[in-house]
């Protein structure tokens, strides 16, 4: 995958075509900037103060209890 310096859309439209049901990152600007029902992907933002795994960890809980609820087409802020 050479996904890199693509933006917003574009990056959504490389994930799906690559098959990916899932977007996780912690870009806030990503799903928000965009119309997210145009697109066959979920959106996951871990909101963190600082990329660092132990920040990423931190968010793990609620990230796997929401997990099931996720329906593409939707963009999911997850928070302690």
């Amino acid at each position: 995958m050479q996904w890199n310096g693509l933006k917003n859309g574009n990056l959504m439209h490389a994930a799906i075509g690559q098959g990916f049901e899932l977007l996780l990152t912690i870009d806030k600007n990503l799903a928000f900037q965009q119309n997210m029902n145009r697109y066959a992907i979920i959106v996951a933002v871990l909101n963190v103060e600082k990329s660092k795994i132990s920040f990423l960890e931190e968010l793990l809980p609620a990230f796997s209890r929401l997990l099931p609820t996720f329906v593409k087409g939707t963009a999911y802020l997850i928070e302690k």
